[in-house]
């Protein structure tokens, strides 16, 4: 015990005291011996400033929001909590700012940028940095208050239009907008002028195909692609080069028509009578138009014994030199001298038949010979004189 006599703060270094400690109590005035500032104490009665705080005598009461009596250094003096450290005045996700405020911690979710310790309210969470580059967000799921890039595809603020974040903080196009290498879309696929959903390297598929821009598509039927021979080919529609009609083929399914006559493709099937695909089985017209094949001839022996084709699509009943009784009968429809002849032969002097021409074939009009009359076209004694007349 202190004398009685002793002030409050006395060392209590003379004989007559009680205290020990070398100076680290010290009276009361009333007769105690208590701790002095920044010694060990577990109530405010232990010591001589009445105030036990964190474990430690006090300076002051130090209640005060982020203020402690133990922080290093300054063990006994109330002082305040440094930056980034908790306090019992600040709960949950809040801690001590060193001026004596409670702020969020990042990943807390936010209101201003006065709300967190970092002093950075991004996109509703207290964030590592001010995250206002290009494709970057502090709300990522799973990565709330840490500033990272926007996923590949994601939209962002810093994107406007038809762009996307592609992941690594950039805008880019997406699929369907005009681009002009890989790099400037989002898939990474620039294909026909533009961003595509794949690289689109396929037999007739473009990514410009008209209702579908953007998406790797067949080029529709007809249409020609460079995946093709220019010169002799054109798309199907289903993603195949096939041959344009008149060119050479040996198949149906080579052509962009579906049809192979007479060794070319046709617009046709040109299964007609007396049809061809051919300028040299049609006598006339182009390759790869199917028409009629030209009148007396008959390429692929369609009409029966000597009839041949008339032009028209059809077999003729004669051809020209054979027997006939009627005009009707002849593919030229030209009945003379009993035979089918290749013209009217109305001329004097003229016949159809050998017989009466006197040399010649059946069924071409020519002069009958010198000297003779078979049809007693001349008058009196006079015959024919072999170049179509009457001669004396």
């Amino acid at each position: 015990m202190c004398a009685a006599d002793l002030p409050n703060g006395d060392g209590c270094n003379n004989p007559a005291n009680t205290c020990n400690g070398g100076g680290t109590l010290q009276c009361d005035g009333a007769g105690a011996c208590l701790r002095t500032d920044g010694q060990a104490c577990s109530v405010d009665g232990d010591c001589l400033s009445g105030a036990c705080a964190d474990g430690y005598c006090c300076n002051n009461a130090c209640n005060g929001t982020c203020e402690a009596c133990n922080v290093a250094g300054s063990e006994g003096v109330c002082s305040l909590v440094a930056s980034g450290r908790t306090d019992g005045a600040c709960s949950g996700t809040l801690v001590c700012d060193g001026t004596g405020n409670c702020l969020g911690v990042v990943g807390r979710a936010c209101t201003l940028d006065g709300d967190c310790i970092t002093g950075n309210c991004v996109d509703g969470y207290c964030c590592t940095n001010a995250c206002s580059g290009t494709c970057q967000a502090c709300n990522l799921a799973g990565a709330e208050g840490t500033c990272s890039n926007v996923p590949s595809g994601g939209g962002d603020g810093t994107c406007v239009g038809a762009l996307a974040c592609d992941g690594n903080g950039a805008c880019v196009s997406e699929n369907g907008q005009a681009c002009s290498v890989g790099g400037d879309c989002l898939s990474g696929n620039c294909v026909d002028g533009v961003c595509c959903n794949t690289a689109c390297t396929g037999t007739c598929l473009a990514c410009n195909v008209a209702g579908s821009v953007g998406t790797c598509a067949n080029v529709p039927a007809n249409q020609q692609d460079n995946t093709c021979n220019l010169a002799s080919q054109a798309c199907d529609g289903a993603g195949h080069c096939r041959t344009l009609n008149g060119q050479a083929c040996g198949l149906g399914s080579e052509c962009l028509s579906g049809n192979c006559v007479d060794g070319v493709c046709c617009n046709a099937a040109c299964t007609g009578t007396c049809q061809a695909c051919s300028a040299a089985k049609k006598g006339s017209g182009a390759d790869g138009v199917c028409g009629n094949i030209s009148n007396a001839t008959d390429p692929d022996n369609e009409c029966p014994s000597t009839v041949t084709c008339n032009g028209a699509g059809a077999c003729g009943y004669f051809g020209n030199g054979t027997a006939c009784s009627l005009s009707a009968q002849c593919i030229s429809g030209n009945c003379v001298d009993g035979v089918c002849c290749n013209t009217a032969c109305t001329g004097v002097c003229q016949a159809c038949n050998t017989a009466k021409k006197g040399s010649g074939a059946d069924g071409v009009c020519g002069n009958i010979s010198n000297a003779t009359d078979p049809d007693n076209e001349c008058p009196g004694t006079a015959t024919c004189n072999g170049a179509g007349a009457c001669g004396f």
